[in-house]
């Protein structure tokens, strides 16, 4: 039998249980009916997941999209379908850019693997997920905010010492309503890239280096 952690709820963030040898955890904050960017569940959900992933690139759709990333399904926009509420819009600080799905799925591609994501996630009516695979299937939930609402969420999670391809946005992943038919926005996407073989190599000569130095220094 697994053995499960506690859920622990830190600022109005829930951290989801999961099983004792698991790596995963989850980040997740809701403000509904939220009508601007950003409220405080999310931002704060935000917050922790940045403490918790470490180093992060940041995708707000400004710019080209990072080297090694790609997007297949939705539309990177900067026209909103409707209120933000209900159907999303923007979220980067004097930005205007955003990736739109109007139903349907928007996979994020990652030619080298990361190990933690996150985003901001507008327009939130159903319940909708966050799936990939980091040996076994995933699913991250993206709280909603009610179809009459809306809502302003933050979704990530972590997952260390995991090497992640691929992550696929799901608007509404059939639960109580519907699958894949919601209207939301995505913005100031946050992933976390696992370090390359090289990149542990050369913080070990680095370590190797100072410790030298420091033994010189004592002789």
């Amino acid at each position: 039998m697994k053995h499960l952690v506690p859920a622990l709820c830190v600022a109005g963030i829930m951290l989801a249980a999961q099983p004792a040898s698991a790596a995963l955890v989850t980040y997740t904050g809701l403000d509904v009916g939220q009508a601007t960017p950003a409220g405080p569940s999310s931002a704060a959900a935000q917050a922790s997941f940045l403490s918790a992933a470490g180093p992060v690139t940041t995708i707000d759709f400004e710019t080209a999209l990072p080297s090694g990333v790609s997007i297949s399904g939705g539309s990177i926009t900067s026209g909103s379908l409707c209120s933000f509420a209900l159907c999303g819009d923007n979220t980067t600080l004097g930005g205007s850019m955003y990736l739109s799905l109007a139903g349907g799925t928007a996979t994020f591609s990652f030619s080298t693997p990361i190990s933690a994501f996150g985003a901001y996630f507008s327009g939130t009516q159903v319940t909708e997920s966050i799936t990939f695979s980091d040996g076994s299937s995933q699913e991250v939930l993206i709280p909603d905010g009610e179809l009459d609402s809306g809502g302003m969420s933050f979704a990530g999670w972590t997952d260390s010492g995991k090497s992640i391809t691929s992550v696929t946005i799901n608007t509404g992943n059939g639960t109580g309503y519907c699958l894949n038919c919601d209207i939301i926005a995505i913005d100031d996407v946050l992933i976390s890239s696992v370090p390359e073989p090289e990149t542990y190599a050369m913080l070990l000569a680095g370590l190797g280096l100072l410790g030298a130095a420091s033994r010189r220094r004592k002789q």
